[in-house]
Order: C-alpha cells, then structure tokens, then sequence
C-alpha cells in the first residue's frame, strides 16, 4: 500500500538524515521513479523534504520535523509491548529505563492502540526464562563499560575442562543465549567467544584498542553459531522409516535430517540423518521399533542387533 511506503519513506529519513532515492528504491523495492513520485507526493502534502544533488547528495528530512506516534499500526504498538526482555535488561542495568520509555511511549499513543495494549497484555504473555538454571551474569555491566570505552581487558578464565587460564583480550560485543550470557573477543588477531559465567576475573587496561569497523555482532554470532553445531553433527547413518513415523522423526531426531527416496512399493521413506554420535541414533532406532529399517552403516545395524539381544536376555 502507498501510504504504508509513504511512512516508510519518512521513518528511513528520519534516521538516516539523508537517503539517495536509489538506496530507497533498493531498501522499500520499489523502481527509483516510484520513490520520485512518492517524494513529490509528500512534498506537495507539506513534509518538510527536499533534495540535494551532486556528490553527498540524496534526500533530506528537515531535522524539526518528527512523526507523530498516530502514524504506527496497531499490530506494530503489540510487537513493541510484546517484545522486550526485562530480565536481559536488567542484567545490564537497564530494566528501569525499559519500564519508563514503555510508560512514556504508552502515554503518547492514541486512545485506540492504549485500550488494545490492555487486552494485548491480558491475552499473551511471553516469558523468556525457562526452567533451566541460568547463569548469574556477575561481570556482565563490568564488561558493557569496557565494552562502550573500547578498553582492553586482562581476565581469568575456567575452560570447559576446568582449566584456569589468563588473556588479554578486546572486548567487542555481549550476547545472550538462551538466558546465558555471551563475551565476543579478540585475541591474537581471531574472534573468540567466551561464557560469562566462568569469568573467575576481570580487570580493565589502560590501553584502549581500535575496533574494526567492518565487525558486525549478530553476523559474526549467527556464523559462529552455525559452524558450532555443524561440528557437532559427526555421525551420519541412514534409515527407512514407515511415512507414519515422519512426525515422530520430526519431533525427536537430533541434528539434522532429510528424506532422499520413497519407496514407491509400499511407500516408506529413506531418510538421511547428521547426529552428535551413535547413541543418538540407537535412541531413535529404538523408539522407531518395527517402524524402521536401518540401511547403513553396518555398525549401526551390528550395534542395534546386539543390544536387542541383551535386553532380551534381561526380561526373556
């Protein structure tokens, strides 16, 4: 719809300042004749715009001018109330400052969207905290300062073994996972992550360092996530299984899987499957029971035979 792009259009402009109206066209998809049209549109409406050529140049918002919080859709005003992790923030000191921008924003918006937040608020409600044990984030406002003043750090660190170890570090980012809180460093010219939790020790540095400007948190997480659990999943085996059991496949395997081929003849599916390791796999063999079929490796099929027979010297 154009007046959703035409409000688009303004918010970009607002934070960006100034946009080309190819950046525009590419950011909204639309044609650059579009956004010129969508431009004229707003001018002639009395929106402070205007435009400037040459290098540097592009489209401008006067920096007066500011929307109205009218202007939001109901759905967005929910997503807002809805999203906002208090705990998170209260671990970097700013849970009171999330409650009172919400109570001022809740003040400025119009009747409508206020009587909607209420029943929003009474209909869903999501809570992030789940039932595991979650760390206590001790060094986590500690490692924020060091973090926003680009100071290096000297830390002590217990391994995953058990192993006390002390870097000098750059501190780049936080993040949280999963109620746990997450250090990006770099040292020795890589990247490393390192859990809060088994911070025994920090201490900030009198040298600053230079962040690389090309560094980007949440890319560097979502990569480094992936290739972690794609490191896990050593153990390849295949199966077929009867198509009744897909859901529970679906519902229970453990890293990855897919179906490659079905049986045209009685239509059982050959699925393919990347787990941790072994006892993976003999889990869901067992809890598949005359459902499945293993093809490959045979290890497996070998491993899975002799268990079976000892469980069946232990009740026969």
């Amino acid at each position: 719809m154009r007046a959703d792009r035409l409000l688009a259009i303004l918010l970009h402009l607002q934070v960006h300042q100034k946009m080309t109206t190819q950046a525009l066209a590419d950011t909204l998809e639309v044609s650059r004749r579009t956004i010129l049209r969508d431009i004229e549109a707003l001018s002639t409406a009395g929106v402070p715009i205007y435009t400037q050529s040459g290098e540097g140049g592009g489209i401008g918002l006067d920096e007066q001018y500011r929307l109205s919080l009218n202007g939001l859709h109901e759905a967005e005003v929910k997503a807002l109330f809805l999203s906002g992790n208090l705990k998170l923030l209260a671990d970097i000191g700013l849970e009171a400052a999330s409650e009172q921008l919400l109570l001022k924003f809740f003040a400025g918006l119009p009747a409508l969207h206020r009587q909607r937040i209420e029943e929003m608020r009474q209909r869903v409600f999501i809570d992030s905290d789940w039932w595991v044990e979650q760390d206590t984030p001790a060094h986590v406002p500690a490692l924020l300062d060091a973090i926003n003043h680009t100071q290096m750090l000297q830390i002590g660190y217990q391994t995953h073994a058990g192993e006390h170890i002390e870097r000098t570090i750059e501190p780049y980012g936080l993040v949280a996972k999963g109620g746990v809180w997450y250090l990006v460093a770099r040292r020795d010219d890589e990247f490393r992550t390192y859990r809060t939790s088994r911070l025994l020790s920090i201490t900030a540095l009198a040298q600053p360092f230079q962040r690389q400007p090309d560094f980007d948190l949440q890319q560097f997480w979502k990569a480094s996530a992936q290739q972690f659990f794609t490191s896990l999943l050593e153990y390849r085996y295949t199966l077929k299984v009867h198509p009744r059991r897909k859901r529970f496949i679906d519902t229970y395997a453990t890293g990855r899987h897919e179906v490659i081929a079905t049986d045209p003849s009685d239509s059982w599916l050959t699925v393919a499957f990347e787990s941790e390791h072994i006892e993976a796999a003999l889990m869901l063999i067992f809890g598949l029971g005359e459902d499945v079929i293993i093809l490959e490796p045979e290890s497996l099929r070998a491993e899975a035979v002799a268990r079976s027979h000892r469980i069946i010297r232990r009740y026969g």
